[in-house]
């Protein structure tokens, strides 16, 4: 990722603890920080001067934040939408529900962090994520997607966190696949994907999906 040597700067200053009032003053940091190549997409939120501000390395103009969002609900700040939503939506994964129905929450694997799709922010897309703290005999029903998704499971070892601590597998265009480290996977449109099975796990995985479907939608449904 290519950054602009007075951003460089900036972050190394503000990595040492020091203020950017201290380095820099809160106009010059701010100025340094527009430096910015337009390849940064990710953002970052610094204090600057008493005043959170906003950067995303798009251009975007910079702005205060007068408090922090409430996350209890889905929330809109200066054109940003919040959200803290675990619920899924009517027919998503209704496999996992039925498994889990008789289960108390203490019971469950499946430990879902957070869901949203255009159901849950109007003009959002889908990403989902989950802990899986056991082992889950059953497999998730193949299926395809009309656009490319994008699949991840992450260790929770933070001294070895390549290695997952589980077996994983994993079906992608008819062949199988046993995963044992820390991942993401590019399934194209169209590839039918899926038997997957939570086989062993020796410590909590924390996976991922995402797609540029605005709400999740499989076939068959799943």
């Amino acid at each position: 990722m290519k950054t602009g040597a007075g951003w460089r700067h900036a972050i190394k200053s503000l990595d040492r603890g020091a203020t950017t009032q201290d380095n820099f003053g809160s106009e010059t940091c701010a100025e340094e920080l527009r430096k910015l190549d337009n390849t940064l997409t990710i953002g970052w939120e610094l204090e600057l001067n008493g005043r959170r501000v906003s950067v995303n390395g798009l251009g975007t103009p910079f702005y205060p934040v007068s408090k922090e969002p409430d996350m209890s609900d889905v929330q809109s700040q200066r054109g940003a939408t919040f959200t803290t939503n675990i619920k899924l939506p009517a027919g998503v994964h209704d496999f996992e529900t039925e498994d889990t129905a008789n289960k108390v929450p203490s019971q469950d694997p499946i430990k879902r962090v957070i869901y949203i799709d255009e159901r849950i922010i109007p003009g959002s897309f889908y990403v989902e994520a989950v802990w899986v703290v056991g082992s889950i005999p059953r497999s998730h029903p193949e299926h395809y997607h009309d656009h490319d998704e994008i699949v991840g499971f992450v260790s929770s070892d933070m001294d070895d966190p390549a290695n997952l601590g589980a077996e994983i597998d994993f079906v992608v265009d008819g062949v199988k696949h046993t995963i044992t480290k820390t991942c993401f996977i590019h399934i194209p449109a169209g590839v039918k994907h899926g038997g997957l099975c939570f086989r062993k796990i020796d410590r909590p995985v924390f996976q991922i999906a995402m797609s540029t479907m605005g709400a999740y939608a499989s076939v068959p449904p799943t």
